[in-house]
């Protein structure tokens, strides 16, 4: 696309404020554009995210109340919040998104699990009112916000076998002698390992669960660190 046509796609798509960068380097993965305002595209009734080349948004992107099943052609990095609530999403894979410096909200949708979730979301992710089996793929950030109706607090109570998952990263995400541990690389249970080598006594100090992971992981190698027989 020339850039005179590239200019009308993000004119008709309601973006006026943005600049154009260098793609010639692997950094921007062929992305051209950094936009320097909120994307408020709630309620459009779109299916797919248009392909408009955008690397960084300055500001929110809201795309809340469409009809998007996956999350292609999304921002990679997003400075404000990234709101794709109320979908019909059933993958965050192939989002290409890394990074949100406020909160991911990928609640109201299809989700099994969170693989394609950005690694690095610096306030919180909320999950709530997904069919999620797994937590697996879940970026770090400062919390995971699961309220459901009727709870108090910040608890998950439709899945019983997230609780554990749900436990492991609130503590992985916990600041241990100023580090979060939390690496979204690795899986639940390689993350529990790193935890108890940074901190041997936090499960007899705090772990709620102990005895649904000492069922869960029984016969594993992290069971010797349990102390499960």
């Amino acid at each position: 696309v020339d850039r005179e046509s590239h200019i009308s796609q993000l004119h008709e798509w309601g973006i006026y404020d943005f600049s154009f960068i260098d793609s010639d380097t692997d950094r921007y993965g062929g992305k051209t554009v950094n936009v320097n305002q909120d994307i408020d595209w709630k309620g459009k009734g779109i299916e797919i995210l248009p392909d408009l080349g955008i690397y960084r948004v300055h500001g929110n992107f809201f795309v809340t109340g469409n009809r998007l099943k996956t999350l292609e052609n999304s921002p990679v990095e997003v400075t404000m919040n990234y709101d794709c609530s109320y979908n019909i999403i059933d993958t965050l894979k192939g989002s290409g998104v890394q990074k949100v410096l406020k909160s991911f909200d990928c609640s109201h949708n299809r989700l099994k699990n969170l693989e394609g979730c950005p690694h690095v979301v610096l306030k919180k992710i909320y999950i709530k009112e997904n069919s999620l089996e797994s937590l697996q793929g879940i970026g770090s950030s400062e919390g995971i916000a699961t309220v459901t109706p009727g709870a108090t607090g910040s608890s998950y109570l439709a899945n019983e076998s997230l609780k554990e998952e749900i436990e492991i990263y609130r503590a992985c995400t916990s600041h241990v002698d100023g580090k979060v541990l939390w690496n979204p690389a690795l899986t639940f249970i390689e993350n529990l390992e790193i935890l108890i080598n940074a901190d041997p006594k936090v499960l007899e100090q705090e772990w709620k669960l102990l005895e649904h992971l000492r069922s869960k992981y029984r016969g594993l190698d992290i069971s010797v660190r349990l102390g499960i027989v």
